[in-house]
């Protein structure tokens, strides 16, 4: 609905400073103009947010709460980095294909969202660190493989972060979707560049994300 609050919905990506800008906005949450979803809401027993974008969960009572949720009057904002896909999952085998279920489940999230302009705000990574970041993830949780076993063939350096805009685009047309930094490797920076000053989205100029929109605005500031 044109002129109401916007929607944002910071997608990740995973290993990408998520858990970062998440706990910068809790820091805020008493001052933040709007209504913020995090993780531990999105998780939680009674909305179960995975279990509907995954399938799992197809009930009517489900979707109502969702809805219900969703439904406020201000400005809404939603970080969840397992939107896309979860791990393992991120990965198409012997393909630079990344979150192939990407499409299906931001459909279904749409389903449960009010109808106002959306927002999709993406942090992206070049591929050999965003690879090995996942995989050091997979390691911690007990997924011990050799290295090559992970990445099952797929080359890091071909990794299409612009297809999988164009795809989130197609799935969601109407939708703005904004880069908010290609986060760097190497002597920490990373997680700065992708915040920007006082949490504000980085101008979308990197590369990968050519058919993301230029936007010097801001998503999530205060």
């Amino acid at each position: 609905m044109a002129g109401s609050p916007p929607v944002v919905v910071h997608l990740g990506a995973h290993k990408t400073a998520t858990t970062h800008l998440q706990h910068a906005l809790a820091q805020v949450r008493g001052r933040f103009e709007g209504r913020l979803f995090l993780p531990k809401e999105l998780r939680a027993s009674g909305l179960r947010l995975q279990e509907w974008l995954s399938g799992e969960s197809e009930g009517r009572e489900h979707h109502r709460v969702l809805r219900q949720a969703f439904a406020v009057p201000v400005r809404l904002v939603i970080s969840e980095e397992n939107i896309l896909g979860v791990t393992p999952g991120v990965f198409e085998p012997f393909s630079p294909l990344l979150y192939p279920r990407a499409e299906p489940r931001l459909r279904r999230l749409v389903q449960v969202l009010p109808d106002r302009p959306v927002i999709l705000a993406l942090a992206m990574r070049e591929g050999a660190g965003f690879m090995v970041s996942c995989y050091a993830q997979a390691l911690l949780a007990g997924r011990v493989m050799p290295f090559d076993d992970f990445r099952a063939g797929v080359d890091p350096t071909a990794l299409d972060w612009s297809g999988l805009v164009a795809r989130l685009r197609a799935a969601l047309p109407e939708a703005q979707i904004v880069e908010l930094c290609r986060v760097a490797t190497g002597g920490g920076k990373g997680g700065r560049k992708a915040l920007g000053p006082r949490g504000r989205a980085c101008p979308a100029t990197s590369a990968p994300a050519r058919t993301a929109e230029r936007h010097s605005g801001c998503c999530f500031a205060v």
